[in-house]
């Protein structure tokens, strides 16, 4: 129970600072894929005033993400269960969660017209890539929590 109970605490910890650490270096290999991209200095400047147009509307709500999504890793792991309290900060969290999908939406519709044909597949190859990653991770904690 005690392994069951650490890995799922892991598992939490690692998800939140893998965002967070998925982010900083997706920022670290902006050059690699810019290049693989073969974006035009033009289409840099584009996308660069795209996202600084957003940029208020998204920083507080990235902000706000990780604000929540602390607060609920702390009811999850208070010394007494109180199932209301944390599905309210469940909801919280969802609730900024869908607020920062909308505008990171909206971020991508103004930069998806911007790119080539060819652009846009690339992207997709890549998010189909990280999305299988994604899904075997998870399967390997699914695994470990089952004992397997």
């Amino acid at each position: 129970m005690k392994k069951h109970v650490m890995i799922l605490g892991l598992t939490g910890a690692l998800l939140s600072v893998g965002w967070w650490n998925a982010h900083a270096a997706e920022r670290g290999r902006w050059a690699e894929r810019r290049a693989a991209l073969g974006l035009t200095e033009e289409q840099q400047t584009q996308m660069r005033s795209v996202l600084q147009k957003h940029r208020p509307e998204i920083e507080p709500l990235i902000e706000r993400v990780v604000a929540e999504r602390r607060a609920l890793r702390e009811q999850i792991q208070s010394e007494t269960f109180d199932e209301a309290a944390v599905r309210a900060q469940a909801a919280r969290l969802s609730a900024v969660e869908a607020d920062l999908a909308v505008a990171r939406a909206k971020v991508a519709a103004e930069i998806r017209p911007l790119l080539t044909e060819q652009q846009r597949e690339q992207l997709a190859d890549w998010q189909e890539e990280r999305e299988a990653w994604v899904d075997f991770a998870l399967q390997r904690i699914v695994k470990r929590l089952a004992g397997d």
